[in-house]
């Protein structure tokens, strides 16, 4: 298979409908660059964006720590 699956998919018009909580996560180095993930970040009230930054895809091997904190608190406030 050529290419990814998700390679022509795109619902970021949607974002603006999201009504829960959302937490957008990048790694400084990431190829979803801090940028365009705070582009989403920005179309989704009330959401929270964290750049992780000694990572680049993947913080929760690269910053596993951090990362777990930054996801278990994000859940404790809405469980």
């Amino acid at each position: 298979m050529k290419g990814s699956r998700l390679e022509n998919y795109e619902r970021e018009d949607r974002l603006k409908e999201l009504a829960m909580p959302v937490l957008f996560t990048c790694g400084r180095f990431d190829e979803a660059s801090p940028e365009a993930t705070a582009s989403y970040h920005s179309q989704v009230s009330g959401s929270e964006f964290v750049v992780f930054e000694r990572s680049s895809h993947m913080p929760h091997f690269e910053e596993r720590e951090s990362f777990i904190s930054v996801v278990r608190n994000f859940i404790n406030r809405f469980d």
